[in-house]
């Protein structure tokens, strides 16, 4: 589904009557070359349930003169239901520009819904809602996906492995993917917006708040945030739509395909050796079967890293390898680790791929236990 979107309007597609909104004010009399002028919704707003985009003015020469852009943000459920948890439908996109143009002009710009729908996306985040009543945890897949490679060209932030490893993020210049318990974003954003995996999530904190402890209800999310250099890659690789306005994006199959395409090379990278992470006696044994050729010694040293692998994540793995012998080393011990690991038979992994498949939005109406939140925000 689509969550956050950045456009931008060209200057013969929004007026500004209102500059004085904008920090600083904006004067079109003025005369420098360089301008930058923010409109950012309030903490007041969001407390009282008004979600506004964030608005950038930018003034920048040109082969012909000057030209003047605006970049608008924001979440478009957000915009739409107050919340990320509901999920927008391919037939929402009128609502949501007729409520995006609403927003606006209460911020001092006026767009028409055409101009509005030939603004140019610049980055896209595309987003799963994976709702757990059965007992099982968002903490079961985060840590299933934090025995998955990193693939190439992707860091990890160890950092991210915070509050009991909450939150996996992998991140590129031209894009990022996280994997992350939204129940734990929203309750520590309770306390602070500082470091938190989402924006502006002062709008939606109540939107566990009447949960029972004793109502097991999960809410695992994964987020694909995208540039348009890599929407124009990944255009070509999996022959998805080449145009980048928000009618275009706003089709089914390419959030689908995007989506199941991240969550397959997650799962599809999870190296998992099973066995007790306290004994290295039984992956001794796995290593000498699987492979009866290698000399003692090198039957050692992979069934320790294996060891380290079950006590630790592939990167950690990686680094300590890499700290204690050359970089190639890794490489040769990752085609046997690839070999004695097992496909993951996790319940969690397979709730995750059945709903990705279904792609059913997900929306607070669906689940009594929500029942408070409902009423006050749907009535």
């Amino acid at each position: 589904m689509i969550d956050t979107v950045v456009l931008i309007a060209q200057p013969t597609n929004f007026r500004i009557f209102a500059g004085n909104k904008f920090t600083p004010p904006y004067d079109p009399r003025s005369t420098g070359r360089f301008l930058r002028h923010v409109q950012n919704p309030t903490k007041e707003d969001f407390l009282n349930g008004i979600y506004r985009p964030r608005l950038t003015l930018n003034r920048r020469p040109t082969a012909s003169g000057f030209a003047l852009t605006l970049k608008i943000e924001c979440s478009l459920p957000k915009l739409l239901f107050g919340n990320n948890f509901d999920e927008l439908m391919v037939q929402d996109l009128p609502l949501v520009i007729k409520t995006l143009g609403t927003r606006l002009r209460e911020m001092g710009v006026w767009m028409t819904k055409e101009e509005l729908l030939s603004c140019h996306v610049t980055a896209i985040h595309y987003s799963k809602n994976i709702v757990m009543t059965d007992g099982t945890t968002s903490s079961m897949l985060v840590n299933a996906i934090r025995k998955a490679q990193v693939p190439p060209k992707l860091e990890l932030n160890e950092k991210e492995y915070r509050d009991s490893g909450y939150c996996i993020r992998w991140h590129a210049n031209s894009y990022e993917v996280v994997f992350y318990d939204k129940k734990a974003d929203l309750q520590k954003a309770k306390t602070t917006e500082k470091g938190r995996v989402e924006k502006d999530n002062l709008i939606q904190l109540s939107l566990f708040s009447d949960l029972k402890e004793s109502v097991p209800f999960e809410v695992f999310r994964i987020e694909v945030r995208l540039t348009v250099s890599k929407m124009k890659r990944l255009a070509e690789e999996l022959a998805i739509s080449r145009e980048y306005t928000l009618e275009s994006l706003f089709n089914k199959e390419q959030k689908k395909k995007v989506l199941m395409h991240f969550w397959h090379l997650a799962e599809s990278n999870i190296l998992y050796i099973p066995g007790d992470a306290d004994k290295i006696e039984p992956l001794i044994e796995l290593t000498k079967l699987t492979f009866p050729k290698v000399r003692s010694g090198k039957v050692i040293e992979i069934a320790a890293t294996a060891l380290l692998l079950q006590q630790t994540s592939p990167q950690h793995c990686k680094h300590i390898v890499n700290a204690l012998s050359s970089k190639r080393q890794w490489y040769r011990y990752k085609g046997y680790l690839s070999k004695l690991s097992k496909p993951l038979g996790n319940l969690a992994l397979a709730i995750v791929k059945k709903q990705l498949t279904a792609f059913s939005p997900t929306n607070i109406k669906q689940y009594p236990q929500l029942d408070m939140y409902t009423k006050v925000n749907y009535s």
